[in-house]
């Protein structure tokens, strides 16, 4: 976004008694920051604003912190990204709680159209954990997914590597602001490399001088688990972060696997626990991944090569839209096609189970979607 765009979010987001929610809103409302504050008084109070904001909001008072943060972003090469702009991460903005904007260090570009996956898991990772999480990350690199965790010990920086390794996107999500040492120290060297590194980088939703205190890092969580198609959990112990990751990937109805381990293993009892209770796909190797995501899927073909041979299939005005989506790629995950089309998966499902019994596109392994040779000769 642009220094003012910048300027005007931040200016909403700092109004007391409007909630972050309330400033997104206001934002797609409006169709920018910017035209925010010329909402009139009456309108703004209709929605449910109260007074004190609605008079802050007309008022349009620019807090020196601000003008602070738009000085720091460009004397440092971060970009701010709102949710409104493509390079938002295009699942993220399916949540409902996802941050209006996020900070940017590095070459991260927009993730639509790409496999998104957060690898979590503990903070003391047992030998046997980070070799499987290497693995893991080496089995699904021929498929070419953006890799994302929290940049915490553990887990979490062995993700990191693995994907740095194999030539991988990976992005790391922060529960600090960018302008604070990072946490853990540990870690700077592969952040570092990881903003050096095209397609990589660093994110938070925080504001630079803001502080790694321990309650940010479960909240930042949501972003992980919202950025990504599925939620790989290598070890977790019975309380451990990684966890709530998981149970935010399910709310966010989002896949979630988990590596199982021996009873006796304390890094392994939230995984085992997750697995019981039917939280998660057991990952019992790497290609438990491959499959349930329909990784595997090659693209058809076969008798129906040319259009000559293929009947037509009429697409209804309806159908068109998503129809349109999907000649353009082989298949696409539901996920994807929600973000693409604007669609809530309450609507777009049963558009979709129209579309397969009309014979314009046919449901693949891993809630992938396809247009038909029929449909696809219509183009």
């Amino acid at each position: 976004m642009t220094r003012e765009e910048l300027i005007d979010t931040l200016t909403l987001l700092k109004v007391r008694r409007l909630s972050s929610r309330w400033v997104g809103r206001m934002i797609e409302e409006a169709g920018s920051p910017a035209a925010v504050f010329g909402i009139p008084y009456r309108t703004l109070r209709s929605w449910g604003v109260q007074d004190e904001a609605a008079r802050a909001v007309l008022a349009r008072n620019v807090p020196a912190e601000v003008l602070a943060e738009a000085d720091f972003c460009e004397k440092n090469g971060i970009r701010a990204v709102g949710f409104w702009e493509d390079d938002y991460p295009a699942l993220l903005k399916l949540c409902t709680d996802a941050p209006v904007m996020l900070f940017v260090r590095g070459s991260v570009g927009s993730m639509t159209d790409r496999i998104v996956l957060a690898v979590v898991g503990t903070r003391s990772v047992t030998p046997y954990g980070a070799a499987l999480t290497a693995e893991i990350i080496d089995a699904l690199a021929p498929y070419n997914p953006v890799i994302v965790s929290g940049l915490a010990q553990g887990v979490d920086v062995a993700a990191h590597r693995a994907a740095l390794k194999n030539g991988l996107d990976t992005v790391g999500v922060l529960g600090q602001g960018l302008g604070t040492p990072l946490y853990p120290s540990d870690n700077r060297d592969v952040a570092r490399q990881m903003c050096s590194a095209e397609g990589c980088g660093v994110m938070t939703e925080y504001c630079h001088k803001q502080a790694p205190l321990p309650g940010l890092f479960p909240v930042r969580n949501r972003i992980v688990a919202g950025m990504a198609r599925a939620t790989i959990v290598v070890e977790a112990k019975a309380k451990a972060g990684a966890l709530i990751t998981a149970e935010l990937a399910s709310g966010y109805q989002r896949e979630v696997f988990a590596v199982p381990g021996r009873t006796t293993d304390l890094c392994s009892a939230g995984c085992n626990a997750l697995i019981r209770h039917n939280k998660a796909v057991m990952l019992d190797c790497p290609k438990t991944v491959i499959e349930e995501l329909g990784l595997d899927v090659l693209p058809k073909s076969g008798a129906a090569s040319s259009a000559q041979t293929v009947a037509f299939v009429e697409i209804s005005p309806q159908a068109r839209p998503v129809a349109d989506i999907l000649s353009k790629v082989e298949k696409l995950h539901i996920d994807e096609l929600c973000a693409q089309t604007g669609l809530p998966p309450f609507r777009l499902s049963p558009l979709l189970l129209d579309m397969e019994l009309d014979g314009v596109v046919e449901s693949l392994p891993g809630k992938y979607y396809g247009l038909t040779p029929g449909a696809r000769a219509s183009y």
